[in-house]
């Protein structure tokens, strides 16, 4: 088992410990483990990349509640 893509629960943990934004914290671990796991940050039609997979997360309606701001 590679322990390389888990390189995002320290991204996290150290987003949390300078105390950044929750949406920053989450958007760099996606591409720090996309990335350590040998994805493409933009993919193709076989194989889906970083940028797409965030993009598929964020219109779907369970995941962009979490992203809305709560002083609105």
């Amino acid at each position: 088992m590679e322990y390389l893509p888990l390189i995002g629960i320290l991204v996290v943990i150290a987003g949390f410990a300078l105390r950044l934004r929750v949406t920053v914290i989450v958007v760099a671990a996606g591409f720090a483990t996309g990335l350590a796991a040998g994805m493409p940050v933009v993919g193709t039609a076989s194989a889906p990349g970083i940028v797409d997979t965030l993009g598929r997360a964020f219109r779907s309606e369970e995941h962009t509640s979490e992203l809305q701001s709560p002083y609105v």
